[in-house]
């Protein structure tokens, strides 16, 4: 499967899975990915391409694995990170609840750091299921109370996956 570059993960075909807390949406990514390796085709998860994939196959929790990935990305990128995240106080100062502020704070660490080292990955053909991506910092965007972020003032690149799945709540 080759497809048009989308500026991150050159030559994959891109699924990205996107929905609230606990709407199965990482067992949807397993379902998936399970599917299409019995239909022969090569997929991986954005952890499976860093180098410390070999650690994050042992555990089982997927929160765990995110956690050790956002630490990861923090200390293998400290300054562009650090960089980008000063750059978007406007997140800090939004009406967000603490928990809300931990989990968008969170999925940005995550998706600068998958966009760092997708800049230095190299070419591979397949297909590559994001759990938490661009999409899901949109969706940790929507506040209750109606307030409005401007998603361009934090992130500064769109990513455009092949293929997004929307999950809802039940």
């Amino acid at each position: 499967m080759k497809t048009i570059s989308r500026a991150r993960f050159p030559g994959m075909f891109v699924i990205e899975i996107v929905g609230p807390t606990s709407s199965g949406k990482t067992a949807l990514a397993n379902d998936i990915a399970e599917k299409l390796r019995s239909a022969g085709k090569k997929v991986c998860f954005p952890f499976e391409i860093v180098p410390i994939k070999h650690l994050l196959r042992r555990l089982k929790s997927e929160g765990l694995r995110n956690l050790c990935l956002e630490i990861f990305f923090l200390i293998r990128y400290f300054l562009p990170i650090t960089r980008n995240y000063r750059s978007h106080r406007a997140l800090a100062a939004s009406s967000f609840n603490f928990s809300d502020k931990i989990k968008l704070h969170r999925s940005l660490f995550r998706k600068l750091g998958y966009d760092l080292l997708s800049n230095t990955a190299a070419s591979t053909e397949g297909v590559m299921i994001l759990d938490e991506g661009y999409y899901q910092i949109l969706q940790n965007l929507i506040t209750p109370d109606g307030n409005t972020i401007d998603v361009n003032s934090f992130i500064d690149r769109p990513f455009y996956p092949d293929l997004l799945i929307v999950v809802t709540a039940n």
